[in-house]
């Protein structure tokens, strides 16, 4: 099996912040395969506009090469100009997968079939300018979503975990110095919302990583310190558009932590649930988050329970092992 990787090289080009593809994909890839010569890869880098850090500097350079590279699968993740053209689309069938790590961005509602539906009306983001519509191309390719659905959607649209590194992202063996942290970028209003109300109530969040020029950079092996370091790991699922699923959730669940998060329906889809409310994490929102944080501070046996049934879900349903697993399958249906 030898699989062909395309993805941007950064998430902030200014500070040369690589990408979280770097982890999520080859870094999943080499860890569940690097005892197995049969699995090998290719990963080629975007470049940003105007510059030339990368291998793949337009999109006519993207397209020639997944036409005239030789693989088992190409796994691309579009960015800014450099897309996949439809005809290449027809060409590689189910040999190509397309991610979309923020279909949130075209979201007009909480519904999985609405938020899709306008997804394929529009086709400009913050990251990709897409020629063509999700559902466009799920009539010829694998479409891999990460921010909604559980499962096969719709024909060709899949929606998937975030994987993680097992081999880092795990329990381990650290006093809980912190009693509430947040990693990730604090820039969204909700995330503005409960920070402010939290720290009115007294209630300290710590606060690590980020996308942002002057955020702290955390490596794997940091995520996988702070969410052990922590007694309750804040997960806010609005994106300033609308509620949808976050990669956090699943570092939090690969690490056993205890999670608390905003928006359960994002866990829900009509192939099943994720991780259930109640018993994998607890859900708040703001007029309960001061009364359910102080709760469970409190609650060390019961925060030890719920982590482990989050911790249990993970590994039975979505090691990289399995996620990778799942990619096969796509290919040969």
């Amino acid at each position: 099996m030898h699989i062909l990787f395309v993805t941007e090289k950064y998430d902030n080009p200014r500070v040369l912040k690589l990408a979280n593809s770097f982890n999520t994909l080859i870094g999943t890839y080499k860890d569940v395969y690097q005892n197995d010569s049969s699995y090998t890869f290719k990963h080629l880098t975007i470049s940003e506009k105007n510059t030339m850090d990368g291998d793949i500097h337009s999109y006519e350079q993207l397209n020639q090469i997944l036409l005239n590279k030789d693989f088992d699968i190409a796994i691309v993740s579009m960015h800014r100009d450099v897309v996949v053209d439809i005809e290449t689309a027809k060409k590689l069938g189910k040999k190509l997968f397309l991610m979309y790590w923020d279909t949130h961005l075209s979201a007009i509602s909480s519904s999985l079939v609405v938020n899709f539906r306008m997804y394929a009306k529009t086709l400009h983001n913050a990251h990709v300018n897409n020629k063509h519509t999700l559902f466009e191309y799920s009539e010829f390719c694998n479409c891999i979503v990460t921010d909604y659905g559980y499962g096969e959607e719709f024909k060709n649209v899949y929606g998937v975990t975030t994987p993680q590194i097992d081999s880092i992202m795990k329990p381990l063996e650290l006093e809980k110095v912190y009693d509430v942290s947040f990693i990730g970028s604090p820039y969204t209003h909700e995330r503005q919302m409960f920070f402010s109300h939290l720290e009115k109530a007294g209630v300290k969040v710590h606060l690590f990583g980020g996308r942002g020029d002057n955020d702290e950079y955390l490596s794997v092996s940091d995520y996988a310190i702070k969410i052990n370091q922590t007694k309750i790991n804040l997960n806010l699922n609005h994106s300033d558009i609308q509620p949808h699923r976050k990669g956090r959730a699943y570092e939090i669940a690969a690490c056993g932590g205890f999670m608390i998060a905003t928006y359960p329906e994002v866990y829900r889809s009509k192939n099943g649930v994720q991780f259930r409310d109640g018993e994998d994490f607890i859900s708040v929102r703001i007029d309960n988050v001061v009364e359910t944080i102080k709760r469970y501070l409190d609650q060390d046996n019961e925060r030890l329970t719920i982590s482990e049934n989050l911790r249990n879900k993970y590994t039975t349903l979505f090691t990289a092992k399995k996620w990778w697993s799942d990619i096969f399958i796509m290919e040969k249906n």
